[in-house]
């Protein structure tokens, strides 16, 4: 039995959470660190987030580093030593497999796909 429910959660304190996940996404940050930053509980930071945004905040900081993750795949170039690997760890996935499958979900696509065939700026020969 519970005996208080978690304080009500502002809106702004939603909004400020997710601008520290956008901000440190690439920090090993947690749930409870966000909490702390925005001045809430845990609990109250995962009722706001499942009301203002439809999942917790652990998801959306997943969500978060898998849209930049795949941004650095797009980007990356694999002659100059871009790597699945490196690209997964410098955004938090440790698991390359997970990474790989949380990839495949969201863009349809291996990641070493995207890496390998996403379209890169063509650079003119200079004085062609």
């Amino acid at each position: 039995m519970l005996l208080s429910q978690p304080a009500q959660v502002k809106r702004t304190n939603v909004c400020d959470a997710v601008d520290v996940i956008h901000g440190r996404a690439a920090e090993p940050l947690t749930v409870s660190a966000v909490a702390r930053g925005v001045g809430v509980s845990v609990r109250a930071l995962q009722a706001g987030f499942r009301r203002e945004l439809g999942t917790t905040p652990k998801q959306y900081l997943q969500k978060v580093r898998l849209e930049r993750a795949h941004e650095d795949l797009v980007r990356g170039e694999p002659r100059d030593g871009t790597t699945v690997v490196d690209v997964a760890i410098r955004w938090g996935f440790l698991h390359a497999g997970r990474f790989a499958a949380a990839h495949l979900r969201t863009y349809g696509e291996a990641p070493s796909v995207t890496l390998r065939t996403a379209p890169r700026p063509r650079v003119h020969d200079v004085g062609a």
